[in-house]
């Protein structure tokens, strides 16, 4: 009956007793309302409303529920359902609350009936915790930690399939400590069946552990239950970059009297060229100065992506600066509609064989900087990973392309087939 159970120990769901009642003499043919008879671990409180309102002659007492099958019945007795789940989440979120020092005494009947009926909790919910998290991501924008629109968006659909999934399991008042890996794994299948694909919906569950690590910052509970819990992604998508030969066609498009598609041209170019998404590139371009630092090895772009809030350091490279240099009183930006329709030109074009989109333009910057001979660490810092195994797994194909141009050098110059024979022998 009651879908916490699993969250709570047996002796935690042995201290409470949760029965509905009638008023003495109430038999009316009207719609009289439930009352609620509370008990915790001994204490009593006085009888208080539910909100449910019943047939008195189809109550049955003893069985705590309607009798009967009809839609009327059904929606009351999962209201009943909801309202004793509610009251054994709330003990067992006091008795957590005492047991780490923040209550003095153990919770008594009065207390759980005071907190239910404020409708309040001491810990927030995880629709709460969500919310303000969300709350805080939009409080950035206009700031260089603004996220972007695609990203709060994704952010509100977690929203409405995590409101959906505690509606479904009648769960509105679990609050953010009492969750645990298996309710998170189960929230996980119940995205996937949704359906959504693997990694859309491990996408959500870190949106929540996100949330849950808010409450942590600022300290409204002491640890996140689901801080190592990373459900499956499932298989990586296949990374695919513009080659030297696309780069050369890029650069030399016929675009006579086609200025829009110079202009797609120069941006694609610039997203080729530093790495950046387009909505950081665009807060660049605005006002370049403001991101560049002068270094004994030249100029570095320090900007924060929008995405993930990390510092990227993007090495300025001469092609930037050209681009730049053809609009003295700055780029136009473009819409991303116009920007999509006109890349499937720019694609068909440079006879590039994949969708040619941004964020392969993204991913060609990573394989340019490792081409120039920067270190894999140093391209996932100025592609701004959260995670250099990020890096590893988008570019593992050029590194590995690399080893093969070496090894081809090393046989080109007279060297050994195999160049690591005669030291293992001497060792």
């Amino acid at each position: 009956m009651n879908s916490l159970s699993p969250l709570l120990s047996r002796r935690e769901r042995l201290r409470i007793s949760v029965r509905f009642r009638l008023r003495p003499g109430q038999t009316s043919d009207k719609p009289r309302q439930l009352y609620i008879r509370l008990k915790v671990d001994g204490t009593t409180c006085a009888d208080y409303s539910s909100g449910v309102y019943v047939q008195v002659d189809k109550w049955n007492s003893q069985a705590q529920k309607l009798i009967g099958y009809s839609k009327l019945a059904q929606e009351a007795n999962q209201e009943l359902e909801a309202i004793v789940a509610e009251h054994k989440t709330l003990l067992a979120e006091l008795m957590r609350l005492q047991k780490a020092g923040i209550l003095v005494q153990s919770p008594t009947a009065e207390v759980v009936k005071q907190h239910w009926t404020r409708k309040t909790t001491l810990v927030p919910t995880l629709l709460a915790a969500y919310d303000q998290q969300l709350t805080y991501l939009r409080s950035l924008d206009g700031t260089p930690d603004a996220r972007e629109k695609r990203t709060l968006d994704k952010w509100e659909n977690g929203k409405q399939h995590l409101t959906a999934y505690i509606e479904e399991q009648k769960q509105g008042r679990l609050t953010a400590d009492l969750i645990t890996p298996l309710w998170a794994e189960g929230y996980y299948h119940w995205l996937i069946k949704r359906p959504l694909g693997l990694a859309s919906a491990a996408r959500y569950v870190g949106y929540l552990r996100a949330s849950i690590n808010h409450l942590v910052a600022s300290q409204q509970i002491a640890r996140n239950p689901i801080e190592n819990y990373y459900p499956d992604k499932g298989k990586d998508k296949p990374v695919y970059f513009l080659e030297s030969v696309h780069l050369e066609r890029l650069w030399g498009l016929e675009v006579t009297g086609l200025p829009t598609l110079a202009l797609v041209r120069d941006w694609l170019l610039l997203m080729c060229y530093t790495g950046m998404d387009q909505p950081d590139l665009e807060r660049y371009v605005v006002n370049p100065s403001a991101f560049e630092q002068p270094t004994e090895s030249g100029s570095m772009i320090l900007i924060n992506r929008g995405k993930t809030d990390l510092t990227a350091c993007v090495p300025l490279l001469p092609e930037v600066n050209r681009i730049l240099s053809l609009y003295p009183n700055g780029i136009p930006t473009l819409t991303n509609q116009a920007m999509n329709r006109w890349t499937k030109i720019v694609q068909q074009q440079i006879g590039f064989d994949e969708r040619l989109t941004t964020k392969i333009c993204r991913k060609t910057a990573g394989a340019l900087f490792l081409r120039l001979g920067f270190r894999i660490e140093e391209v996932s810092k100025v592609l701004g990973h959260s995670s250099i195994q990020t890096t590893l797994r988008n570019y593992v194909r050029v590194t590995s392309a690399m080893v093969e141009a070496g090894m081809r050098r090393v046989q080109a110059s007279g060297g050994s087939q195999y160049p690591f024979k005669h030291m293992h022998k001497a060792s």
